[in-house]
């Protein structure tokens, strides 16, 4: 699109929403009715953003304390380089407070920085308008814990000045509830864990589980039974805990892990010496069923595309990666970004007051759904396709800086 068509578009968004503090509802449909003419750019679905968030404001008896455009364009070669700001401020009168077109944060937070390659954060809170951060879901290993997987103090301060500002701090992890680390739970006001790539959401005070989301239990024990065979590690959480064979225990030791990570599969597992008959016996569906994978001397995964092959037969169930090494296998609907809208929905938190934090794809879900998606410098290429800012990496507390930055507002 032309730079000028892009800025009288996006100027007539802001004169519009404007103009809709002064005349209530009646002007919604004006701007339902603008249109941005360039098919498939980019900058349309901007700007069609900003009409949907624009139109939330258009309700009677609004008084319009102000509003504000900011618009910043720059283009080269026919391609964007630069970003398109906007920021509309209403202050409404009674039970509104202050609106903010949340609609269009998702898209403007989603642009690089121009000639670095790396998404830059847009609204740190440093004069910007922006919805307050209620609620943090935080992948564990990659995100958390540093490659040695380990809470630095420094995380763990940061953690806790933003629970004591009443900010609900979530672990969002593949992990079961028993595979939560107590230096994690030690911190004060944790509460609840998204647990299982979002099969589940604990209270970890009470240990009730708040909501469920399991695979069948037919097409968990076939996918068990048909990989068994396979040199692989099987595992399957029911409730709590995780529940492997003697033969994947001693498999443990032969994956391409730190040892920290080996040892948290072996203490949070329960021997049983047939996994696909004691679920089928126990009759309970699991919340996930996991498989890693022992590597080729190529370093490829052994047996990956085989198990991958037999998952993809059992359309109830989707399957994402913890890492190169493994599998997790969860219900269709599952995921962890669904599990944090399900907790906020309890806690009377909305997606746009929700951060997620990640590094790999099964962090996806909750970097897509929540309202500020951050993904981590050492991060999979397509969790930071997906997300709205980057961070440092969990070598460099690059979670707690996140938290700093959008949660504590100290950056």
């Amino acid at each position: 699109m032309p730079q000028d068509d892009l800025r009288d578009a996006a100027m007539t968004v802001g004169n519009l929403a404007a103009g809709t503090a002064d005349r209530g509802a009646g002007s919604a449909g004006d701007l339902a009715d603008l249109r941005v003419t360039a098919a498939g750019s980019e900058q349309k679905q901007q700007l069609e953003a900003l009409l949907d968030g624009a139109q939330l404001v258009g309700r009677a008896n609004i008084l319009k304390k102000g509003a504000a455009f900011i618009g910043a364009l720059e283009f080269e070669n026919g391609f964007v380089k630069g970003i398109a700001a906007v920021v509309v401020q209403f202050l409404f009168h009674g039970v509104y407070g202050l609106l903010y077109l949340a609609q269009a944060g998702k898209s403007l937070y989603n642009h690089d920085n121009a000639g670095t390659g790396r998404k830059q954060m847009l609204f740190p809170g440093k004069g910007v308008l922006q919805v307050a951060i209620r609620m943090v879901g935080l992948d564990l290993d990659g995100t958390l814990f540093n490659s040695k997987k380990e809470l630095t103090a420094h995380t763990c301060a940061v953690l806790a000045a933003a629970a004591r500002k009443g900010v609900a701090v979530v672990p969002a992890t593949g992990r079961p509830r028993i595979g939560l680390p107590q230096a994690l739970l030690a911190i004060p006001g944790i509460r609840y864990a998204v647990v299982s790539n979002g099969a589940a959401v604990c209270d970890l005070c009470t240990g009730e589980r708040l909501y469920t989301d399991c695979m069948p239990l037919d097409a968990a024990v076939d996918i068990l039974r048909r990989t068994r065979t396979l040199e692989v590690v099987q595992g399957a959480f029911i409730g709590d805990w995780g529940y492997m064979e003697e033969i994947g225990r001693q498999r443990i030791r032969a994956l391409d892990l730190v040892a920290a990570m080996q040892e948290y599969l072996i203490s949070s597992r329960k021997i049983v010496p047939d996994l696909p008959a004691y679920v089928a016996q126990r009759g309970e569906a699991p919340e996930k069923v996991v498989i890693n994978f022992l590597k080729t001397p190529d370093g490829k995964a052994r047996f990956r595309e085989e198990t991958v092959a037999v998952v993809r037969q059992y359309p109830e169930v989707s399957f994402v990666s913890g890492g190169v090494g493994n599998i997790e296998i969860i219900h269709k609907s599952a995921g962890k970004g669904s599990a944090l809208l399900k907790l906020g929905e309890l806690l009377g938190i909305g997606r746009t007051e929700i951060m997620a934090v990640g590094d790999s794809e099964n962090d996806l879900d909750m970097i897509e759904k929540a309202g500020l998606g951050v993904a981590m410098a050492n991060g999979e290429e397509i969790v930071k396709a997906h997300a709205d800012v980057l961070t440092g990496s969990n070598d460099d507390d690059g979670a707690a800086a996140a938290v700093e930055a959008y949660v504590l507002d100290m950056r």
